[in-house]
């Protein structure tokens, strides 16, 4: 019953929310051990998963600064000014939830970053699970306009975070427990109890310079 009372919520016919462009400061990389050796959890069954085969559900939008389209049955975001972050939100509220998305950064500089989000409340206040070209990793939050890593590593040798390739990207966010996975493999586990509900959704971002381009493949819940 809960399964199809989140599925009903999630496809209901209410408009996508559109989150203006908001240029912070980017993260910084704090280097860690390559994470080769952690151990794979078992995955959680999907409740829902958007393969965007259709153009409905997220936001369309065109100019200089940001964008988001369908291309070739993927949702495409891009951003061109530099330290910033954009968003593709669902309106679906909720306190616990596990998400995934695969995504794939197919142009722009490394420090470039993509991923979901979660207990976003507005431009300035929500978690966020994000992976880098460059092999950065982080579990963020904005909070009172202040981007902030609250915890982040960097996969050296590529055996977990392919660089340029596809990557799978879940963020859970389980009362004031927020885990990152990539590819499976648990990378990040924090404590904060800044925000406790939210809507759930998409984030592309830059670091010192724009030119970010990111396909994401699908959306999906999962089973908490």
């Amino acid at each position: 019953a809960a399964a199809q009372t989140v599925v009903a919520e999630i496809t209901k016919a209410a408009p996508p929310t559109s989150v203006p462009l908001t240029p912070t400061q980017a993260p910084t990389p704090t280097p860690t051990a390559s994470p080769t050796n952690l151990p794979q959890e078992e995955i959680p069954a999907a409740l829902f998963v958007d393969d965007f085969g259709t153009e409905t559900g997220w936001v369309t939008e065109k100019n200089d600064r940001y964008g988001y389209e369908w291309i070739e049955g993927s949702y495409f975001i891009y951003v061109n000014v530099p330290s910033a972050q954009v968003h593709s939100v669902r309106s679906l509220d909720v306190d616990n939830v596990r998400l995934q998305t695969e995504g794939t950064q197919i142009a722009g500089p490394e420090d470039g970053y993509y991923g979901v989000v979660c207990r976003f409340q507005d431009a300035n206040n929500y978690y966020a699970f994000m992976a880098s070209n460059s092999g950065l990793y982080s579990i963020a939050k904005m909070e009172n306009g202040n981007f902030i890593t609250i915890q982040d590593g960097l996969d050296e040798t590529g055996d977990v975070l392919l660089r340029g390739a596809a990557n799978a990207v879940r963020g859970d966010c389980i009362d004031q427990t927020l885990t990152l996975f990539i590819n499976d493999q648990k990378l990040l586990e924090v404590q904060d109890d800044s925000f406790d509900e939210g809507v759930i959704g998409l984030i592309a971002g830059t670091g010192l310079e724009g030119g970010v381009r990111v396909l994401y493949n699908y959306f999906a819940i999962l089973q908490p």
